[in-house]
């Protein structure tokens, strides 16, 4: 089974919708976690099933399910279009790897850091090219997949909220899980553009990121 796995929040429906419709014909099950709607936007759709949430841990939301279905969990993001092709693509490129992504980081400093944006670090973007699969430290967690026998992750093991990238990595440290930024095309993945006058995670905590700073000293070093 293949599961799409998304948090979302009321004032993103409509680009929620768009992510929904690109991975619909995709997958088997959609999972969303609504961060505080009241009710569930899609009912009577059988393939999408919804929790609502309090927003208290914000984009971890999406790996609510992760302990209740049992096959390919793919982490998405409410942002993002994804192509035709995405899950068969992950799917293809993910035999004998662990933890597979198209965005992630390397923080060059073997030392504490004093900001986790703004340290020197190999980057991959999902919205650029990658030209091979690269081992990275740090998944983008909008664009991840992995089979839910490989990792072991609980909602209620997150105490943290909007670092999900950050918390994911180091669930995968801990169990010595490597995470691959799969090659791809700079025009793979889009983002949607009704997007373009509002914030997002990284626009919010770009410049006040103590919070993922401390964090990533504490389990990354």
């Amino acid at each position: 089974m293949n599961y799409a796995c998304i948090a979302s929040i009321p004032s993103r429906i409509d680009v929620l919708n768009d992510t929904i419709e690109s991975l619909y014909p995709q997958v088997d099950e959609i999972n969303l976690y609504l961060n505080n709607f009241t009710s569930n936007p899609f009912p009577g759709d059988k393939k999408i099933n919804v929790v609502l949430g309090d927003n208290s841990k914000g984009d971890a939301g999406k790996i609510f399910f992760a302990d209740k279905v049992s096959g390919f969990y793919f982490t998405c993001d409410d942002d993002l279009i994804y192509p035709e092709n995405y899950v068969s693509n992950t799917l293809k490129n993910y035999y004998l790897k662990d933890i597979v992504t198209y965005h992630g980081r390397t923080i060059l400093s073997k030392k504490p850091v004093n900001s986790y944006y703004k340290a020197p670090a190999n980057k991959y973007r999902c919205l650029g090219e990658v030209k091979q699969d690269t081992q990275v430290q740090i998944g983008g967690s909008g664009v991840i997949m992995f089979h839910t026998n490989n990792l072991k992750i609980r909602f209620d093991q997150i105490n943290e909220k909007n670092m999900f990238d950050l918390v994911i990595s180091s669930f995968a440290r801990k169990q010595r899980k490597k995470i691959t930024c799969l090659k791809h095309e700079g025009d793979f993945l889009k983002y949607n553009p009704k997007m373009s006058t509002r914030s997002t995670i990284y626009d919010d905590y770009k410049n006040a990121d103590q919070l993922q700073t401390k964090y990533f000293n504490r389990h990354f070093l």
